[in-house]
């Protein structure tokens, strides 16, 4: 007589949130005696805190897109591009939104003043400012971070659950595996399998399995069978 074995699969972690993200880009200015790497430094650590909100992710071409920036005649004039011309870049390279800050320097501190934009619809979404130092990298990178914050908050990742139930025809008459159902609890996938085996026999899986998610490359090992 046939055995049917029903083998339960526990992965840790395995969770995948495909919710609509907002592209942003960002855009660092200030007056002359601003230094370079203090500009770029504050950008990036701006867009690190921005994509930290799961509902955010930065536009890949960022670096053409400062590069389209910085053409501007304005830019090379003044240092600064106005709201109009950051939206039509913004348009052009498919931003959402852009969070654009301004670095200008007040006797001893520097004043950071940072807002979103909406490219769509031209509106302020939020504003953000923080006075510091900027002496040392973790100034700059503390600044930058609060900014972030204030902008868009910080929002964990949410685990998304699902169940589904798989239709797998095993063959009566012959040896079969075939997965029959996935339940995601948020904390945990259960990968659900029966086996159809000819005689009486065991079932080993590896230890060295894993479950790999095509979205991420990520792989997510197996904690228990």
């Amino acid at each position: 007589m046939k055995k049917t074995i029903i083998l339960l699969l526990l992965s840790l972690h395995l969770c995948n949130v495909f919710a609509q993200k907002k592209t942003v880009a960002v855009y660092v200015m200030g007056a002359e005696n601003i230094e370079e790497t203090t500009k770029q430094i504050v950008g990036s650590e701006l867009v690190a805190g921005i994509v930290a909100n799961e509902e955010y992710s930065a536009v890949e071409r960022t670096a053409d897109f400062l590069s389209e920036l910085s053409k501007e005649h304005n830019y090379q004039r003044s240092g600064s591009v106005d709201d109009q011309q950051i939206r039509e870049l913004g348009k052009q390279f498919g931003v959402g939104q852009v969070c654009v800050a301004n670095i200008m320097p007040y006797q001893s501190s520097f004043y950071i003043q940072a807002r979103m934009l909406d490219v769509e619809t031209a509106t302020v979404l939020a504003t953000a400012r923080e006075v510091s130092s900027l002496s040392t990298l973790e100034d700059i990178v503390s600044a930058a971070e609060k900014l972030a914050i204030k902008l868009v908050g910080k929002k964990e990742k949410v685990p998304q659950t699902f169940f589904k139930e798989i239709s797998t025809v095993l063959t009566q008459n012959e040896d079969n595996c075939g997965i029959m159902a996935i339940d995601n609890t948020g904390s945990a996938t259960l990968v659900y399998f029966k086996y159809l085996a000819k005689q009486k026999m065991s079932i080993r899986i590896s230890p060295d399995a894993y479950i790999l998610d095509k979205t991420t490359s990520k792989h997510y090992k197996i904690t228990g069978a």
